[in-house]
């Protein structure tokens, strides 16, 4: 009516005012979904060979438009390994060719899962995995001889490997099959001491060949590191057995050989401290000493030397022969324990203590050879105790300057 449509010649409602009368008369089609199914399929186009495999499904479509059958490969643990997809649905029967359509090469006697999906209408479906087993291999392999392992490199056990399955054996029969990572030995930790010839790579060994050797010499590899982890006073029920730090629990000789120490525990009755490597050696956080001895030669020059407790002899070249920044730090008391200061003896090729020879060393004790004919006043702190042999030429040249 153009009176009740505006004059359009028809009328217009929201969707929601639509007369049911009206809606009687558009018809209604109900949409029904596609049905997709996948079944086995064997035939002279399907094989499962050592290196490849054909694999065949039966896909049967209805009531929707299939665009394209394809199939992904997995290895056993579901990691996909390959797909392929064809354009389009010619017909039920299905076959990809795993070599050549999904660019993978299997494994003999390996287990792998394939799973195949169609496109219908959009919309992908997918079948459930399947799995499959390739024939034996038939192995091609390579013997690999036993290797040392060394701080530079891992070795290996003997084994052999397969270029075709990519197994690894331990045996040239196959019974047994290892893997890369049981074969491997890792590469050694490097050498960080010997003790009387023996390689020690940790704390643990250093401890243990102190322990089993009667005169144990300890010499630090060449620019190596022999470490230290505090752990308070606390001291295991075996010392040898301790692995965060270096016991000296009988008489030794520890040669730093330019290398560094950063502390040890000092049990024995005396321990010998030098460097065969003209002083470029450290020792740091050594303590609980009881009597250790430091020889160094004429040239001798050493970088840090820290102690802490304990009676510390340190005989080497002081003043000009020290290194840049030199320091020596000392503690009289250690677990409630009074112990002696630290005594310097000096070399006995020394003639002259320069001005400031000692500058920043307190609190210890020089002991002056008797060849030393000149000393300088200002060369001491006043903290300082002087030992000289009695009547010596050093004695006079201590008492000339005023200093004893």
């Amino acid at each position: 009516h153009e009176t009740d449509c505006g004059g359009r010649g028809y009328c217009q409602w929201a969707y929601d005012d639509v007369p049911a009368q009206i809606w009687q008369f558009i018809p209604y089609t109900p949409v029904t979904a596609p049905s997709v199914t996948f079944e086995p399929w064997e035939s002279a186009y399907t094989y499962i060979g050592e290196t490849d495999a054909s694999i065949g499904r039966i896909v049967m479509v209805s009531d929707g438009n299939c665009s394209g059958v394809g199939m992904i490969l997995y290895d056993s643990a579901g990691n996909q390994l390959g797909y392929a997809q064809n354009p389009a649905y010619e017909n039920e029967k299905n076959f990809f060719k795993i070599n050549e359509e999904l660019g993978v090469t299997l494994k003999g006697g390996t287990t792998y899962q394939y799973q195949f999906f169609a496109v219908v209408n959009g919309t992908t479906y997918y079948d459930s995995k399947v799995s499959f087993t390739t024939s034996p291999c038939t192995h091609s392999l390579t013997h690999h001889a036993a290797v040392s392992a060394t701080e530079y490199a891992a070795g290996n056990y003997e084994y052999w490997y397969c270029s075709k399955c990519g197994k690894y054996f331990s045996d040239a029969a196959c019974a047994t099959v290892t893997t890369r990572e049981a074969v491997t030995i890792p590469k050694l930790e490097p050498v960080i001491a010997y003790v009387s010839g023996v390689e020690c790579r940790n704390i643990e060994e250093i401890n243990v060949a102190i322990h089993e050797s009667d005169n144990p010499v300890v010499t630090v590899a060449a620019g190596r590191t022999i470490p230290y982890e505090p752990i308070g006073n606390n001291v295991t029920a075996i010392p040898w057995r301790q692995k965060n730090r270096v016991v000296f629990n009988k008489s030794a000789v520890l040669d730093l050989n330019g290398g560094t120490v950063c502390g040890a525990v000092v049990y024995a009755s005396n321990l010998l401290i030098k460097d065969s490597a003209n002083g470029l050696g450290k020792v740091t956080g050594i303590f609980a000493l009881k009597d250790v001895i430091f020889v160094g030669g004429s040239g001798s020059k050493i970088a840090s030397l820290t102690v802490t407790g304990g009676s510390f002899i340190p005989e080497f070249n002081v003043a000009k022969y020290l290194a840049p920044g030199y320091t020596v730090q000392s503690s009289n008391s250690y677990d409630k324990v009074v112990r002696a200061p630290v005594t310097f003896v000096l070399p006995v090729d020394l003639t002259r203590i320069e001005d400031e020879a000692f500058a920043g060393i307190t609190n210890c004790i020089v002991r002056i050879p008797d060849g030393v004919a000149y000393v300088s006043p200002t060369a001491f702190d006043p903290s300082v105790t002087l030992v000289v042999t009695s009547g010596s030429t050093a004695a006079n040249a201590v008492k000339n300057n005023g200093l004893y």
